[in-house]
């Protein structure tokens, strides 16, 4: 089969990108062939010859490169001049696209719909659903996630002007109806994210839900003893939960190991100021990161927003180390509570400093979950499922063309999502 990858980010900048490459190297292993259509950038590594779209910044708005930004936001000439040469020069099977708005905008979508291409959307984040594609901000969860919520709770960029320009390009898109016209399967990394597409009245696609994998490469021997350490791996980021993490590191004594960098490191280094048993690592590269939560005694993934998935709690499960994560979002559906790690309240210092200290005062236990978590990680999350229950969707999109949509009743904004495990 011929796949064409689309996503923003060619190098390892988050779980999605890292994903979409894992994906790419996945399928031409099986005899695939695969090519890739992404953005410019100093970080993008050469596999699959990316063809890529220029560069716009994004991080910081300044007023020369506002027009042109604002531009690549709502609709990008550029991007479906460059995939129309690509799929002139080389037509694939199918489509698989992955995060596209703000660098690339949805503007791929109609190109790819014209030339008959079925495409694929993984669902990484809320993007579909909101212009705040975290669904999180100063104020902490926007449960309601429409323009006037994001522009009233800043939740953009912590800006009026920000969150007005995405809300209108949000709205834009959503008006033209650019994602549940042109999209004909989604796949969800957890049933929560399914659920909430359905609560929000989503009107495309329902979905297949397909967890991600991991690909350890032989890097899942655990030790018989670890060091007694916690371990925390991720972007530094408000909606990660370090300052939770730190706190409790504060209450309890035990030594964290902090592991990432971000636009969070400055701040959160100030509030640990000179505690000793918390450090920062900087980022490392994978094969480091997975030898510091192999050799832990826990991995703790503290996030505060609805985490989608959160492959960071997934990677220990495979290398017997247990985890101990916010019953949020998808993560929820990622740890046994009581087997394979604890679930704890986001935000809750004392019910995570709790779940740490019975980890560290009790290694038996430790070395007992890990096991089970192992066992779970092997017959769960295992590459050849993964790639099976892939290879179904891509087949039902190759040979049926567009399922029938949804065009039922409920509004976009109908409801204030709820969760069934009690995460408001």
């Amino acid at each position: 089969m011929k796949i064409l990858i689309i996503n923003k980010y060619w190098y390892r900048r988050g779980g999605a990108d890292r994903y979409a490459i894992w994906l790419a190297d996945a399928l031409v292993r099986r005899g695939h062939e695969v090519r890739v259509f992404s953005v410019e950038h100093s970080k993008n590594i050469p596999d699959h010859h990316p063809v890529c779209i220029s560069n716009v910044q994004t991080e910081q708005l300044h007023l020369l490169d506002a027009p042109r930004t604002i531009g690549r936001m709502v609709w990008s000439l550029e991007a479906q001049r460059a995939l129309r040469e690509l799929l002139r020069a080389w037509r694939p099977d199918i489509a698989h696209v992955h995060n596209i708005y703000t660098q690339m905008s949805p503007s791929v979508l109609p190109v790819l719909h014209e030339a008959k291409i079925p495409v694929v959307a993984h669902v990484h984040d809320y993007g579909m659903l909101s212009a705040n594609y975290s669904l999180f901000d100063a104020h902490g969860i926007d449960r309601v996630g429409s323009f006037w919520s994001v522009v009233r709770r800043r939740g953009v960029k912590d800006s009026y002007v920000a969150s007005a320009i995405a809300a209108s390009a949000f709205a834009f898109h959503k008006t033209l109806g650019v994602y549940e016209k042109n999209i004909d399967r989604l796949i969800f990394t957890a049933r929560f994210v399914q659920d909430l597409f359905k609560f929000k009245g989503w009107h495309g696609d329902r979905g297949t839900v397909i967890p991600y994998v991991v690909d350890l490469k032989g890097e899942d021997k655990k030790p018989q003893e670890d060091n007694g350490k916690m371990v925390f791996a991720g972007r530094l980021h408000k909606t990660k939960g370090v300052e939770i993490l730190i706190e409790a590191a504060r209450k309890t004594g035990i030594s964290v190991e902090i592991i990432g960098d971000g636009p969070d490191r400055q701040k959160l280094q100030r509030q640990a100021g000179a505690m000793t048993n918390v450090s920062f690592l900087g980022a490392l590269d994978n094969e480091a990161t997975l030898c510091h939560m192999r050799e832990a005694r826990a991995v703790v993934v503290p996030s505060v927003w609805w985490e989608p998935f959160g492959m960071v709690a997934i990677e220990p499960q495979g290398l017997g180390t247990p985890v101990i994560a916010s019953r949020t979002g998808g993560l929820a559906e990622l740890v046994v509570h009581g087997q394979t790690g604890f679930l704890v309240p986001p935000s809750d210092v004392s019910e995570l400093a709790l779940a740490m200290r019975r980890l560290h005062d009790d290694p038996k236990e430790a070395w007992r979950m890990g096991l089970l978590g192992k066992r779970r990680f092997e017959t769960q999350f295992s590459i050849d499922e993964h790639m099976r229950k892939l290879m179904v969707v891509y087949a039902g999109a190759v040979d049926n063309g567009a399922w029938p949509r949804y065009t039922g009743g409920l509004s976009h904004d109908a409801f204030i999502f709820a969760d069934s495990r009690g995460d408001v």
